[in-house]
């Protein structure tokens, strides 16, 4: 069994599948959350705004994710 980067289990016969669907849901956000920042810049607020925002989002973003990398480094100890 191969373990991807969320953790979910998969059989070694689909890593390459797992790790491209992974790899494209990645992208995808990130894609998808640049169009918004955009958006949110040229439309509604300014350029200002959309870097609070986006930095706003990373710093929560971090944040939600610290337990589990706590969690990740826990596991891998021998």
């Amino acid at each position: 069994m191969a373990a991807t980067a969320i953790g979910a289990d998969v059989a070694d016969s689909i890593s390459g599948t797992a790790s491209g669907v992974l790899n494209t849901g990645a992208q995808l956000g990130t894609a998808i959350g640049v169009a918004a920042l955009l958006l949110l810049a040229a439309g509604v607020a300014g350029t200002a705004v959309a870097w609070a925002v986006a930095a706003g989002l990373a710093g929560l973003t971090a944040l939600a994710l610290l337990p589990r990398a706590g969690a990740a480094r826990v596991a891998e100890s021998p």
